[in-house]
């Protein structure tokens, strides 16, 4: 089975917000306190396989600033993968294909319909909203469904930190299997437990290694060093980004070992030992907390995702839920790491909260999918990027991506003995770009465009074209920031250099012509449609990031009056390189 979209209602400051699981991989950014983390936590909380996360505080769904605050509730819309999951189900529930719950099924199924959970978590317990179900059967179709989806893990690079030690009370031996009732159990006494039974091939538990003798004993801790060490180091290795850029760790020859001790007062203590031989081949022993930033960050990673209680050889489908991942990694590091996500999401799904822009790189994320959290008098809302429209945060919210729009222009080295476009801003870049490689429009291939900070922000720009470029033209919006613009350039650069400059003008109009007007408002709509969103000028750069068909497909449909005055424009540039 799959998720498939998330419906949060009335957690914490969250009022309604849907995440659609659509994109594989899913940015959100905003500005500090504005909600994102709060999404991943209202998420995390529809599972109950992962209530014990954080001591069950991510459960807590009541808003501080409401005294009535209720009706806390988390959906997930659930999709079957064919016809014969269906009647798996049916066989563990013990009934037959007559009963009328299987037509049901059937019907979701072959209609493209999916199966609608709820979590209600002022009592914790589950619904089916589209169904109509006995209750008891619910409850069992309820746990054969969670048998069956992927499983959710969550990532926090700021709280998420390997415990020095992991204890059991002694009386751990007289609890059951991962059904220990002891309050101070945590996440990592789970993956301690999950650790030894997965290392013997599921022969042994926990309970087995404290009650035997030390030679068995070490035979099991013996598997479990090599299991951790096939699970964690050889991956560790394999991790482009760590090894060239996390110097501090070599990682020629490292290993880990689990281990085993009994205090004074009889608890069971385990820890984690790195072993690193890269000193003259001697062995020297370091806690996890000793080596580097990265190396928890992985091997904590790497632990959550491998011993999880839903984890098997084939985990396609999971969702990853990171908070400010990598945040521990140098800033080429990052880039790296968001290639590393970017194939995990081939497979899987994740979401991740970040106020990088070395992780919003438009290269491999569709900015489209990108969300922003927004909290407007308490109540937090999630938006796609091209429907954002709070003017007053945007420069903070955006910024992110803004720095890693132009972060991807930075490859250029200034040209010399070319022919140069100078923009106002990124946007008319974006547009100038495409344009250029369009066989529609005959625009010069080898022109380098260059864009600009804004139209008072030129002066070092030209500078360098006047130095530097074969010919340079520049071109400015027509309104009052342009021609204020122009005429400063004028009276610091000279009447000469003036010549350069150009102004937008549309086949019918000279002035207060923006990049938006050369656009018809029937090419404009199609434009918004086309990239689901709002705003022209974020289309155009949203636009632009869209694989080559659509691109292709808008600007080779562009009507009669949208063509005449981009050609009107490319014809003055190119009068402007000719002379």
């Amino acid at each position: 089975m799959k998720y498939k979209k998330f419906k949060i209602h009335k957690y914490k400051a969250i009022e309604n917000v849907e995440i659609s699981l659509r994109n594989n991989l899913i940015p959100i950014i905003g500005i500090n306190e504005s909600g994102k983390t709060s999404i991943l936590y209202a998420i995390l909380s529809f599972d109950q396989d992962n209530d014990d996360y954080f001591n069950g505080n991510h459960l807590v769904a009541e808003n501080r600033y409401e005294w009535d605050s209720k009706n806390h509730e988390i959906s997930a819309e659930i999709e079957f993968n064919n016809e014969g999951e269906i009647e798996s189900i049916i066989e563990d529930l013990k009934i037959t294909k007559r009963n009328k719950l299987y037509r049901d099924l059937l019907e979701l199924f072959q209609n493209g319909n999916r199966i609608i959970v709820k979590r209600n978590l002022d009592i914790r317990e589950y619904s089916i909203t589209n169904l109509v179900i006995d209750n008891e059967l619910e409850k069992i179709l309820i746990t054969e469904i969670f048998k069956r989806t992927p499983f959710i893990l969550f990532f926090d690079d700021f709280t998420d930190r390997v415990p020095t030690s992991i204890k059991f009370p002694p009386n751990y031996s007289d609890l059951s299997y991962i059904e220990s009732s002891d309050t101070d159990r945590s996440d990592w006494h789970i993956y301690i437990e999950e650790i030894i039974y997965r290392a013997t091939n599921k022969e042994k538990t926990l309970s087995d290694l404290l009650n035997t003798d030390e030679k068995i004993r070490k035979g099991i801790l013996s598997d479990v060093t090599d299991k951790l060490n096939e699970d964690i180091i050889k991956e560790w290795k394999q991790l482009k980004i760590l090894q060239r850029q996390l110097a501090d760790d070599k990682i020629n020859d490292l290993s880990i070992e689990l281990d085993y001790e009994k205090n004074e007062i009889g608890f069971h203590v385990f820890k984690f030992s790195v072993i690193d031989k890269n000193f003259k081949g001697k062995s020297r022993y370091f806690t996890i907390q000793e080596r580097s930033k990265g190396f928890q960050w992985f091997f904590n990673y790497a632990i959550k995702l491998k011993y999880n209680s839903k984890y098997y050889s084939d985990f396609e489908g999971a969702i990853y839920l990171l908070d400010e991942p990598g945040s521990y990694l140098h800033s080429s590091a990052q880039e790296e790491l968001l290639e590393s996500l970017e194939k995990i999401s081939q497979t899987n799904k994740i979401i991740y909260c970040t106020h990088s822009q070395y992780l919003l790189n438009p290269e491999t994320i569709n900015i489209g999918n990108i969300k922003i959290a927004k909290r407007n008098n308490g109540k937090i809302s999630l938006q796609n990027y091209g429907e954002y429209t709070d003017s007053k945060n945007e420069a903070g919210a955006l910024s992110p991506l803004y720095d890693a729009l132009h972060l991807s222009l930075g490859k250029h080295h200034y040209p010399r003995d070319e022919n140069i476009l100078i923009t106002e801003g990124i946007t008319d870049y974006y547009f100038f770009r495409m344009l250029q490689n369009s066989s529609k429009f005959n625009f010069i291939s080898d022109l380098v465009i260059i864009p600009g900070a804004s139209a008072n922000n030129l002066k070092e720009l030209i500078s360098f074209a006047i130095s530097w470029s074969k010919r340079y033209v520049v071109i400015f919006d027509s309104d009052d920031a342009g021609n204020t613009a122009f005429i400063q350039y004028q009276t610091f650069f000279g009447e000469n250099q003036s010549d350069n400059w150009l102004k937008y003008q549309t086949v019918t109009d000279q002035n207060k012509v923006l990049l938006e007007k050369l656009i018809s408002k029937e090419d404009q709509e199609k434009l918004k449609s086309t990239v689901n969103c709002q705003s022209v000028k974020k289309s155009i750069t949203a636009l632009f990031y869209s694989n080559d068909e659509i691109k292709s497909n808008w600007i080779n449909n562009l009507d009669s009056c949208t063509t005449a005055n981009i050609l009107k424009n490319i014809d003055s540039i190119m009068t402007v390189l000719n002379r």
